[in-house]
């Protein structure tokens, strides 16, 4: 969740336009003469349910919390953001901070990157990566794996690492704080990886975040005597374990293609997964999902594969990492949660995890080599992680006794409750109830019932919000045309129309009046609040169906001729809210309304370059 996010979620903007002008109750919304000029009809209207406000009098402008402030006080974005964020009680970094922080985060990704390229050029050409060469073709790794995945190795001296990024431009200091080289306690230095095979590790734009290591044992060397086998960069401004996903550069297109992900543990699986063409694979680095890996893979697809380590699959540590992703996946994703605080949650989109069974003493990376039909298969047949944990829990346990079966399903309750709807907390009990062969009022007694699930506090006050307010919808349709617009300028004029009071979201609207400026990609950063980078990065990330300069044509075309849509399709609302509080009369309501349906007439009948419905 980002700053803004955080923000929106903390403060109600009917408590905050309520402090600046008396607000009057019309049906599910607010309205009252506006703030920002001199009426006796009151045009003001605040929407509870989506946390907007429009004046639809002589200022003809709306937006969220941000945008009231900035206009209410005079402000930009970043001036307001800091207001809000002291009201919420949000701690933000300064401006210069921030700036300084992405400054020192992309001199490390481009560290990253060469160190990344010296490793790479050492295993295919050092005399000394000889071991690593032999392991990788050991393994069955290809020359094109290698050179795709940039894969390397470390030398044991590190005077030669040194020079390289020395020659780049880049410091000592920025050596440590990447985990290249650590600082021993007498002061010296030391290299991290020496003598290892590098994986660089990238997040979804391509960026080097930091490395994985293999160690390379010499022959007749004792395996407790030489280390862990993996260890990784340390964690940094860029890097965190537990927010990257291996493999996800590669992988992100494919897998939102097959609306299929398919999570492995180690690099080596992933790497051999993708050799044979299997390009919907990631490696987690590690058993358990957190939420970030969670969140960025739900934003590529709905269902997901969890190949285990079946040596392990049924130990009790992996049982419990098992339980954690389950609930993770369970609870809403964040943009599942906007979406929860205006209509509830959409239990429909949960994503599903399922958990591949494979054959005891064969890893992904072993399966895939000697039988890649047999590992497509097993995909397929992949077993509902439901069915798989009390599956497993029940088979590990004393379940024939009464204390057996209330310790497991003591165990177990969290996860039937953890369920997103009280129909699947239902189904999950009538598994249970197979299981340990006993009634199913029982179990339900015994795990104390089924209960309806913890709604998202609402933004607002209203009730469920029209479509026309989804969150989600709201970010997925002004996401796709600055999007579109960002990386094809040459088709700005298709867009011409729009202007920033199109984007309801503060920090798109920001972003848009950059880009209608003729903005280039490379320099919104440097003109963007930094507090709005994160919107920008996500919204960089935000998914485009392959196709033709004709196809984006129609594309944006579609886009904004649904932005103009919803403009009208507020203004229908808004006049109605104005006729609830007696500001307009029947008649002057009816005129206005039957006005605006004309304008959406003839915006759905005016002939376009085509339809977005597959890519919106």
């Amino acid at each position: 969740m980002t700053h803004v996010d955080e923000i929106k979620a903390k403060v109600d903007i009917v408590d905050l336009v309520g402090e600046a002008v008396p607000l009057k109750k019309s049906g599910k919304n607010f309205s009252a003469p506006c703030p920002f000029h001199t009426e006796r009809t009151p045009s003001f209207i605040v929407f509870p349910e989506s946390q907007m406000w429009h004046c639809f009098g002589a200022c003809a402008t709306g937006g969220d919390i941000f945008s009231f402030v900035m206009r209410r006080e005079n402000l930009d974005f970043g001036e307001a953001l800091r207001i809000l964020a002291r009201r919420a009680g949000v701690e933000l970094p300064s401006p210069q901070a921030a700036r300084e922080r992405a400054s020192r985060a992309d001199r490390l990704k481009l560290l990253h990157r060469a160190a990344a390229i010296y490793f790479h050029n050492a295993l295919l050409h050092a005399p000394e990566a000889a071991a690593a060469r032999e392991h990788l073709e050991q393994r069955g790794l290809t020359r094109e794996t290698w050179e795709d995945f940039r894969l390397g190795y470390c030398s044991q001296d590190r005077k030669e690492l040194e020079r390289h990024l020395a020659a780049e431009g880049f410091q000592e200091s920025e050596w440590i704080a990447a985990g290249l080289l650590r600082r021993r306690d007498d002061g010296s230095t030391a290299n991290f990886f020496r003598g290892r095979l590098m994986i660089p590790i990238m997040d979804a734009r391509s960026d080097y975040l930091g490395f994985g290591a293999r160690i390379l044992l010499a022959a007749g060397a004792a395996k407790d005597q030489a280390g862990p086998k993996y260890i990784n960069s340390p964690q940094s401004e860029v890097f965190e374990k537990g927010s990257v996903l291996y493999g996800i550069h590669r992988a992100k297109e494919a897998i939102r293609k097959a609306g299929l992900g398919i999570i492995v543990e180690g690099y080596m699986d992933a790497l051999m997964a993708h050799q044979h063409g299997f390009t919907n694979v990631v490696a987690s680095m590690g058993t358990a999902l957190t939420e970030r890996q969670v969140d960025a893979l739900t934003k590529l697809a709905g269902r997901f594969v969890l190949a285990l380590d079946p040596d392990a699959a049924g130990d009790e540590a992996t049982l419990r990492s098992l339980e954690g992703s389950w609930r993770i996946m369970d609870r809403p994703t964040a943009r599942g949660a906007a979406q929860a605080r205006l209509t509830g949650p959409d239990v429909s989109r949960q994503p599903e995890l399922r958990v591949m069974d494979l054959p005891r003493g064969q890893d992904p990376d072993d399966l895939i080599r000697a039988a890649p039909k047999e590992w497509e298969r097993l995909v397929e047949h992949a077993t509902p992680v439901v069915d798989y944990v009390f599956a497993a829990i029940v088979a590990r346990s004393d379940s024939a006794t009464p204390q057996g079966k209330t310790a497991i399903t003591q165990r177990l309750a969290p996860l039937v409750h953890n369920a997103p709807s009280v129909f699947e907390q239902n189904s999950r009990i009538k598994k249970l109830a197979d299981l340990l062969k006993e009634e199913e009022n029982v179990i339900r007694v015994a795990v104390g019932g089924t209960r309806h699930p913890a709604r998202a506090k609402q933004g607002g006050r209203g009730a469920v919000q029209p479509p026309v307010f989804a969150q989600d919808a709201r970010e997925t349709l002004e996401s796709y045309c600055l999007v579109t617009l960002v990386r094809y300028p040459e088709l700005a004029s298709i867009a011409d129309a729009l202007t920033p009071e199109h984007f309801l979201e503060t920090p798109n609207r920001e972003i848009f009046r950059l880009v209608q400026a003729g903005t280039p990609a490379e320099r919104l950063k440097d003109r963007l609040d930094p507090a709005i980078h994160a919107e920008l990065d996500a919204l960089m990330e935000h998914p485009l169906q392959p196709g033709s300069s004709s196809d984006r044509a129609r594309g944006l075309d579609e886009a904004a001729a649904r932005l103009e849509r919803r403009r009208l399709q507020l203004q229908a609302q808004a006049t109605q809210a104005r006729m609830d509080t007696g500001a307009l009369t029947l008649e002057q309501a009816s005129a206005a309304l039957e006005a605006i349906n004309a304008q959406i007439r003839a915006l759905d009948a005016r002939p376009r370059q085509g339809n977005l419905v597959s890519q919106i």
